[in-house]
Formats: C-alpha cells, structure tokens, sequence
C-alpha cells in the first residue's frame, strides 16, 4: 500500500478514517501558505502587466508612436489573486 491509501493489489484507495485535529491543523496551514503564494503570484503578475502598459504608455503619449496593453499578465494576476483568496479562505 501506497503512503497516498493506494493499495496496488486491490487497485483502489483504502477507507481513512476521519482527520485528527492535528492533521486538521497541518492542512489548514498547507492550505494558508498555498493561497499566499497564489495571492503573491497573483500580486506581481498584476502589477508587472500594470507597469509595463504604464510604460509604454508613457512612451508612447510622449514620443508619439504605439503602445503595449499588457493584459495576459493583468488577467493571470487577477486569476491568481481570486485562487489564492478561495484557498486561503476556503
């Protein structure tokens, strides 16, 4: 049997039985420190696709010329940041 309840001779997960507290615990700030690294992920994908539509826009208004509107970035950040709120709160 598998650390994960596999067990390879019956090709199925074995019955768990309900969580201690402490394991309850232990996932629980698993479960905190996954959504902070989503909410950081998030945070900087979102300002980095704010700073350069920024800059090129700065450019562009000054120089004359074309700008960027970096929004992949802007979407995926504010994707990460509502992941990362689910998972911590959830």
């Amino acid at each position: 049997m598998c650390d994960c309840g596999w067990s390879f001779v019956d090709k199925a997960m074995a019955a768990q039985g309900p969580l201690s507290a402490e394991d309850e615990d232990e996932n629980r700030i698993e479960r905190r420190a996954s959504g902070a690294s989503q909410l950081a992920i998030g945070v900087l994908l979102l300002v980095a696709g704010v700073v350069i539509t920024a800059a090129t826009y700065g450019a562009a208004s000054n120089e004359g010329g074309i700008y960027f509107i970096v929004y992949g970035p802007i979407v995926a950040g504010i994707g990460y940041i509502i992941r990362g709120l689910i998972i911590r709160n959830g």
